[in-house]
């Protein structure tokens, strides 16, 4: 329960949201 809400909080933060457009940027690279 604990990493459940770890997990939400670091998703709204804006480290979150860089490593997401990160990961999309090497998925189309990749992919």
């Amino acid at each position: 329960m604990r990493m459940l809400i770890y997990y939400l909080q670091l998703k709204e933060s804006q480290e979150a949201k860089n490593y997401a457009e990160n990961f999309a940027k090497y998925y189309e690279r990749y992919t």
